[in-house]
């Protein structure tokens, strides 16, 4: 008798329904989260094409190169400077260091492959006190471009974009622009041009 009782009474079987559901249910979460967690690392593993583009990028850069520029800030407006960039290939060929001293003052950049996440990317600092990272989405034989971050010498941050196009083996160009946090924006272009000995 007692059954049929249970049977019907819903306020009876709703909640033992629920109660059941919601143990399964955390019985499962942990699988789930590992499940959509792997799937999102497969997803954002760079592709081994993309990383061996990003590997030519890496030699190619290497060497001396005459970059002309210019630059318009909000302070300055255009500006321009030709100077030597000299990129060195270290760490086994996977790491490009690029030294210059230009309109910001002594200028160093790192531009590798993250060993974590895969990104392409190229790390940089000037004497001004600017600070930028650059991590590239888009990699291909003859175009890099991706998102550029930054902070200015006096702790104003950006975020844009910068491309560059592989014009020939010994020459590229490249555009950058930067909207700043207060709403003004920066912008660049320039030409690279391998220097031979």
């Amino acid at each position: 008798m007692r059954i049929s009782v249970v049977r019907s009474n819903p306020r009876f079987l709703v909640p033992f329904q629920f109660n059941a559901f919601w143990e399964i249910a955390m019985m499962i979460r942990p699988l789930l989260a590992m499940f959509v967690l792997s799937v999102l690392c497969l997803l954002d593993r760079p592709s081994e094409a993309s990383e061996e583009s990003a590997n030519n990028w890496i030699k190619y850069f290497a060497g001396s190169w005459k970059v002309e520029g210019k630059t318009w800030t909000p302070g300055d407006g255009w500006t321009e400077e030709a100077v030597v960039v000299t990129r060195e290939l270290l760490a086994g060929d996977s790491t490009i260091v690029a030294k210059h001293s230009g309109n910001w003052g002594d200028t160093v950049a790192v531009l590798g492959i993250d060993g974590h996440s895969g990104e392409f990317f190229e790390y940089g600092a000037a004497a001004n006190g600017n600070r930028w990272r650059i991590v590239f989405g888009t990699v291909e034989s003859k175009k890099l471009a991706g998102k550029l971050m930054a902070r200015l010498g006096d702790g104003t941050k950006g975020q844009g974009t910068l491309e560059v196009i592989r014009t020939g083996d010994d020459i590229y160009e490249f555009t950058w622009q930067l909207k700043l946090e207060n709403g003004k924006e920066m912008r660049g272009a320039g030409t690279n041009k391998r220097k031979r000995s």
